[in-house]
């Protein structure tokens, strides 16, 4: 614990510039005024005597004001050691599980360990989601992919091990398909603070959601149009891409379609957080107004980067929505939904695989 400890310190006070190293820099001014015009005498203690400090005045001031000089020094410099011990001990207890989900294209080797902004405090602890199996992100066997991350809830359970959710936060980011990034939202659901990142395609790195909200906003169609008795819908979202209706209605055929679209689709324009934050209250506004019409089964199909997709999934309630199938778009397949993901229920921590 002590050698966590004084890792902890000198990553506490190594993170910008510190308040403890701003009240150092002020407690040493102190001293220099103190003792720039004044020579110190001390006397060392002998038997049961008492040291005793003395001020001798070179520059025409009173000795008293040196003394009262470093005694206001010694106390800042004290405030400040206690304060950064404090957090360096608060930040040895703290931990952060960084969570990196890959299955699709190669980051080059950039850790998102690595990339974690500087004011997310703690001890970092790496859990790769490995679900790579093929070139270019191509999934071979979903079966055995659903399989690799349904361990994932039992893996947060055993890392968090009861940990008081003050001193335990998550990292998340992911290069995978669909469906699996979905599902891993809503599996770190409930794991209290969680940071969300993404992967800069232009820039090659890690990046975390700190861009500016151009305001842009859903547009809603066609949930006027699901009347009584209709049991299943086609929730269309484009956030990136428009999605392929012509392909969803040769998957699907006539089901009725409830549609979420930017009209100015880009992969570069969820940068924002208050903006992806947004985005999922309308969507999960929409999907509780399909479950009030009676619906019991959407089929989702969704275009957008992987941290809208997260924050999806983190955001949809399992308990009381409808069942939910998230399909996997692939463009060379007739149809080009080959296959989805059933989502779980409440109580359930497993997914299933629709083909």
């Amino acid at each position: 614990m002590l050698a966590q400890l004084v890792d902890g310190w000198a990553h506490y006070l190594r993170r910008g510039r510190h308040p403890a190293i701003q009240l150092a820099i002020v407690a040493a001014a102190l001293y220099l005024a103190a003792f720039g015009g004044w020579v110190l005498s001390l006397e060392m203690p002998v038997a049961d005597e008492q040291v005793v400090v003395r001020f001798r005045g070179d520059g025409g001031g009173p000795a008293g004001a040196a003394t009262a000089l470093v005694i206001v020094a010694t106390t800042i410099l004290v405030w400040g050691m206690g304060w950064s011990l404090l957090g360096a001990w608060r930040e040895a207890r703290r931990r952060v599980l960084v969570v990196e989900l890959r299955g699709l294209r190669d980051t080059g080797g950039s850790s998102l360990a690595a990339a974690l902004p500087r004011q997310l405090r703690g001890r970092r602890e790496q859990l790769l989601v490995d679900l790579t199996q093929g070139g270019d992100g191509a999934i071979l066997d979903p079966h055995r992919a659903l399989a690799q991350l349904s361990t994932l809830a039992v893996a947060l359970k055993h890392r968090e091990g009861g940990t008081d959710r003050r001193e335990f936060a998550v990292a998340f980011g992911g290069l995978a398909p669909v469906p699996f990034t979905f599902l891993a939202g809503m599996l770190i659901d409930d794991e209290g603070e969680v940071v969300v990142m993404d992967w800069d395609r232009y820039g090659e790195r890690w990046r975390t959601l700190d861009g500016v909200d151009d305001g842009e906003r859903f547009e809603q169609s066609g949930l006027e149009a699901i009347g009584p008795g209709i049991a299943e819908v086609v929730l269309a979202v484009s956030v990136s891409y428009r999605v392929d209706f012509d392909g969803i209605k040769r998957k699907l055929g006539d089901l009725p379609t409830v549609r979420l679209e930017l009209q100015e689709g880009t992969t570069e324009h969820h940068w924002a957080a208050t903006k992806q934050s947004a985005l999922s209250k309308q969507f999960l506004t929409t999907a509780i107004g399909i479950a009030n019409r009676g619906v019991r089964r959407i089929h989702l199909v969704l275009a957008a980067p992987s941290s809208v997709v997260f924050h999806f999934g983190r955001v949809y309630d399992r308990r009381n929505l409808p069942r939910l199938v998230l399909y996997q778009y692939q463009r060379d397949e007739d149809p080009p939904f080959p296959w989805g993901v059933v989502m779980p229920k409440s109580g359930e921590t497993l997914g299933e695989l629709e083909t």
